[in-house]
Parts: structure tokens; C-alpha cells; sequence
């Protein structure tokens, strides 16, 4: 079975050269079959207090094609994520400690990185890189 995290870590640094600071998410092409959306997504859930940790200033996700081999790469400022928290889907894993948003983001042509599971389905389209 395909390591999805360390093909994407990999990618990544042969990309950049490196692997970035900040928060970094790799998510696998989930089928429709698969994903509560019932449409090809993307799934993250990237945790509150890491986000909010003064030394996190960027996420970095990083979405597998359909056929395994290559990654997009969006990378978001936090402060884009904690401006739109009202909507975009936060979960509570227990204590209020662990809130953790929930992204479903889109892997149809037509609305590629949008979040399917927000209330505003707010669009990351923006902050793809290359």
C-alpha cells in the first residue's frame, strides 16, 4: 500500500528543495464511492491549536491526482483560515482544545479546491502554487 503522506512530503521537497515550516497536510484522492460527498475530494482536518501557535504562519496541503503520481499544492495563510472559521466546518474532538477544521475540498475540473462541507464553501483555488 502507497504511503500517501511521505510520496507528498517527498514531492513537496523536491519542489521546494526542502519541507516548509508550518503546518503540513497530505490528503488522497478519495472516489466518489468513498467520500461523504459523494464526488472525488480532498479530505484535512487541520487542528486549531497548531493553527493557532504563533510560530504557524502557513498551511501547506497537499492534494494526490486521481492517479497517485503527483500532488497539487495550495498554501494558505493561517490567517485565512482563522478569518473564515465561521465558514468553514469546525468540529469538536472532545475538549475545546481539540477543534480541528474539517475541509472537504472538491477534485472535479469545475470546482476544483472548493470545500464541499463548509457553510459558504469558501474556494482555496487561489493559493495554488505553480
Amino acid at each position: 500500500m502507497n504511503d500517501t503522506r511521505r510520496d507528498g512530503l517527498c514531492f513537496l521537497e523536491r519542489q521546494l528543495g526542502r519541507i516548509p515550516s508550518g503546518h503540513v497536510a497530505v490528503s488522497k484522492y478519495y472516489l466518489p464511492k468513498e467520500s461523504w460527498t459523494r464526488s472525488p475530494i480532498w479530505w484535512f482536518d487541520l487542528p486549531l491549536n497548531k493553527l493557532r501557535d504563533l510560530t504557524c504562519h502557513q498551511v501547506h496541503l497537499l492534494c494526490q491526482d486521481s492517479e497517485g503520481k503527483v500532488f497539487y499544492y495550495l498554501y494558505i495563510p493561517v490567517s485565512f483560515l482563522l478569518g473564515n472559521l465561521n465558514s468553514l466546518d469546525v468540529v469538536q474532538k472532545g475538549r475545546q482544545s481539540n477543534e480541528t477544521i474539517r475541509l472537504y475540498l472538491s477534485a472535479r475540473p469545475e470546482d476544483r479546491f472548493r470545500d464541499l462541507r463548509g457553510s459558504e464553501r469558501v474556494d482555496f483555488a487561489r493559493w495554488l502554487q505553480g
